[in-house]
């Protein structure tokens, strides 16, 4: 089973890579729509599924009964300004490690759309097993702003933190294929996956040392955490270990992450976190948000915020956990729909886009 996984993964890196040298120069050249609006967006990506015994598996656990009533969807709602800035945020996280001091004079336009600015970034590298450094997590001062233009939740002071997804180097597979659960600091009866919860655990005393520079300190400011796959896996765990610490969590928003820790982690989080803004944003049927398995023990967290299609006006708060009429409808598994999804203002998330909007790569 995990050579199987390891072959998808291979895959959706390689399906990744295509995807960004897709782009023309023309299209690059063009500013981005503060909302999203991707026509050209395909509406299927059949060709990309993912079949053999590998489906198998997905389609026998989507047969599985909803634990239970969402927690969160009842008393929720979605914030479509929000949710695109952070995703954009979490967009930052494939910039290139040798480039990222560009990001130090970057200025987000979408942010203050949004109703937040960001200042004083910085830019976090980390080891990733023996592959050297890599853009590990950014990391800036949020303050509210007046006049924002999208609509959005109410931000508050405090610091915002985004990590990088899954990107070109294997290591990042390695990690995500370390399914064996593990203990979880703080609560007794949780599990979680290990690979995800070793990697924060390798940034944590460093983006800690960035977050009391900038004044968010336990008992203090908040803190906001967002991350596409592999980074929304990340996110999800530093936001229960800081909330852990005393630190004030106002948001947790992550883009095609995959299932995180067992179902006591699940509600735990739900408890403990639930009067932050928590969304798990997902798209059709990407697999990575189908990983790891259900019967292995693993559930995802609440709520679910599910797109269909390319219309944003139909997106769905999903209201049972693991909702069966939300991303888990799709049987067949797509390594496309990881990484072209229609809420990014590139359309796409796995890779870095240039425009006007971000600085040049290179």
């Amino acid at each position: 089973m995990k050579c199987i996984a390891a072959l998808v993964s291979t895959s959706l890196l390689c399906v990744s890579f295509s995807l960004r040298k897709r782009r023309t120069v023309a299209e690059h050249a063009k500013p981005l729509p503060l909302v999203p609006s991707c026509n050209w967006f395909p509406g299927s990506a059949a060709e990309d599924n993912i079949t053999g015994q590998w489906a198998n598996a997905i389609e026998a656990e989507s047969k599985l009964p909803s634990p239970g009533t969402s927690r969160l969807a009842s008393t929720g709602r979605i914030y479509p300004g929000t949710l695109y800035a952070f995703n954009t945020l979490a967009h930052l996280g494939y910039y290139p490690p040798d480039k990222s001091t560009n990001l130090l004079s970057w200025e987000c336009d979408i942010c203050r759309a949004s109703g937040f600015t960001l200042s004083q970034p910085r830019v976090s590298l980390g080891k990733f097993l023996w592959f050297g450094d890599a853009f590990a997590a950014y990391v800036a001062k949020i303050e509210p702003a007046a006049n924002g233009t999208l609509d959005h939740i109410a931000m508050k002071s405090g610091c915002m933190i985004t990590f990088r997804g899954s990107g070109a180097r294997a290591g990042d597979w390695i990690h995500n294929l370390k399914f064996l659960p593990k203990p979880v600091r703080g609560c007794p009866d949780c599990m979680a996956h290990q690979g995800f919860t070793d990697v924060w655990l390798k940034m944590k005393e460093g983006i800690g040392d960035v977050l009391s520079d900038l004044g968010c300190k336990a008992k203090g400011q908040h803190i906001y955490l967002t991350g596409h796959s592999l980074g929304g896996a990340i996110a999800t765990v530093a936001g229960f270990d800081l909330d852990y610490d005393l630190y004030q969590i106002g948001g947790v928003i992550t883009y095609n992450a995959p299932r995180v820790g067992d179902a006591n982690f699940a509600g735990t989080f739900a408890h403990r976190l639930r009067d932050a803004l928590l969304y798990r944003v997902t798209y059709r049927g990407d697999v990575v948000q189908k990983l790891p398995l259900r019967e292995w023990g693993f559930q995802h967290t609440d709520p679910e915020v599910y797109y269909e299609t390319a219309d944003l006006s139909k997106v769905k708060l999903c209201t049972e956990t693991e909702d069966p009429s939300c991303s888990r409808k799709h049987i067949v598994p797509s390594i496309v729909d990881h990484c072209l999804v229609p809420y990014s203002r590139d359309c796409q998330i796995c890779g870095v886009f240039d425009t006007k909007e971000f600085p040049p790569p290179v």
